[in-house]
């Protein structure tokens, strides 16, 4: 594992525990969406969290704020 990914786990590692399950779809699609191609991958894969979740985060951070 890259640097940079040590520090992506780390910070999802720290947050996760505090978030319900909206939130954390919403934060890892956020953070995949930072990273660019490839992030739900990456995200996905730190986080042992699943590629659909995330994807499911991606069209909830899309749409309007509760």
């Amino acid at each position: 594992m890259e640097k940079t990914e040590v520090k992506i786990k780390n910070k999802i590692d720290k947050l996760l525990p505090h978030l319900n399950e909206r939130q954390r779809r919403i934060f890892l699609s956020a953070e995949a969406e930072n990273i660019g191609y490839g992030g739900i991958s990456i995200i996905s894969r730190l986080s042992n969290v699943s590629r659909p979740t995330i994807i499911q985060g991606k069209k909830e951070l899309n749409e309007k704020p509760l």
